[in-house]
């Protein structure tokens, strides 16, 4: 069941020496808690290329819904592009392998590009209705995604993939549980989660 998510940073090229250099030194960190975290819902090993784009080969939405949530608390502009179909593995690196899904996500990423818009998937012949229905989940949760605020992602990053309780992201933040409890029921979190938890059958493992 795979699902290819590329991962486009915009204007990337544009910034100062030192800026590029941690963006660069932030993602592969950041890839590397992925990989290992997920290393047995993806297909291949995630890969930066190009210095600032992502490829991911996962066998469900949910690895890259975390990712994409990791990556936004890093307050950088990126685009994504989703493709699902055949998949030809090659190597042990997504950007080795091949086939219909990395195609149709390449085609996507130029329909972002050219449209400026922050999500776009195109789907192969080659893809099942699980594929279908998991790439709309991916679109549809990461939309979710883009209308919170920034306190909003942290306090749901926390919630969702690290597993805390409402009196936890408190603590760690400084302040009440009311204020979480309603921050998280604003941005319906808690939706996002249920969602979530339904198709990994009640086990979420990211600690990315």
């Amino acid at each position: 069941m795979p699902i290819v998510a590329i991962i486009d940073v915009i204007a990337s090229r544009k910034l100062e020496n030192e800026s590029r250099k941690k963006l660069i030194n932030d993602l592969d960190s950041l890839l590397k808690e992925f990989n290992k975290a997920w290393r047995n819902k993806l297909i291949a090993k995630s890969t930066i290329t190009g210095g600032d784009s992502i490829e991911v080969a996962a066998r469900s939405w949910i690895p890259i819904i975390s990712l994409l949530h990791a990556l936004l608390l890093l307050n950088i502009k990126f685009r994504v592009s989703i493709g699902a179909g055949e998949l030809n593995i090659i190597r042990k690196h997504a950007d080795e392998c091949d086939g219909p899904a990395f195609w149709k996500a390449r085609d996507a990423l130029e329909k972002a590009k050219s449209r400026d818009i922050p999500i776009v998937y195109s789907l192969d012949k080659t893809a099942n209705d699980l594929e279908r229905e998991d790439v709309k989940k991916l679109t549809l949760a990461y939309s979710l995604l883009l209308k919170m605020s920034h306190i909003q992602r942290k306090y749901c990053y926390d919630f969702i993939w690290r597993n805390k309780t409402i009196t936890e992201i408190a603590r760690k933040y400084g302040t009440t549980k009311s204020n979480i409890s309603m921050t998280i029921k604003k941005s319906m979190c808690r939706l996002l989660k249920r969602v979530i938890l339904g198709d990994s059958k009640g086990k979420i493992v990211s600690r990315i």
